[in-house]
Order: structure tokens, then C-alpha cells, then sequence
């Protein structure tokens, strides 16, 4: 279910203050910001909006080092380490996927 424009934009403005890995927003904070509570549902529906932005072409970066949370990405490298870590949390589902069948 698309999310509607304002909630995309209000999302956005926030982002533009977390550019760089070393500004990343957690989930839990950016949903509070957002006015949807910090709980599970609001992290959960700053989860869904994300998706939302991303495929309609928004690179938003994610990390999960010291400085974990969603960034706009200002280097190659922030891309790469962003792309790293999906890649690792597939191969981890993919086993978790393996072991229970």
C-alpha cells in the first residue's frame, strides 16, 4: 500500500540532515521524528516508506557498524559498504533457509 506523498517528502527532509555513515538515523529515532512512534509498527512503516523511496529510484544507504541507521550516501564507498552488507544479510537468510528445510 503506497504511502502518500507528504509522509514520503517529511521523510526526505529528515534524510537530508543524515548525509555520510557518521550522521546515519536509526530506525527508531526517524520514526519517532516522523510522528509515527517509536515503537515496532512506526519503525515498521519507516521500513515500508524506505522501500517505497528506494524503488522508486531514492539511494538510500543503511548501515549497521558503530554508526548504525539509514543515510544518504556521499561516496562510492558508503554505496559498496551499504551493498556489503545486504549481500551479507542474504547469504545469512539463505542459510537460516537451508538449516530449517
Amino acid at each position: 500500500m503506497p504511502h502518500d506523498d507528504d509522509l514520503k517528502a517529511r521523510f526526505l527532509q529528515i534524510m537530508e540532515r543524515h548525509r555520510g555513515t557518521k550522521h546515519a538515523i536509526q530506525v527508531r529515532e526517524l520514526a519517532g521524528q516522523l510522528g509515527l512512534g517509536e515503537g515496532h509498527n512506526g519503525q515498521r512503516l519507516v521500513q515500508i516508506v524506505k522501500r517505497e523511496l528506494v524503488d522508486e529510484g531514492v539511494l538510500i544507504a543503511s548501515s549497521c557498524g558503530k554508526q548504525s541507521g539509514y543515510f544518504l550516501p556521499e561516496t562510492s564507498a558508503e554505496v559498496e559498504a551499504t551493498l556489503k552488507n545486504y549481500e551479507n544479510r542474504l547469504k545469512s537468510l539463505a542459510a537460516l533457509i537451508r538449516k530449517t528445510k
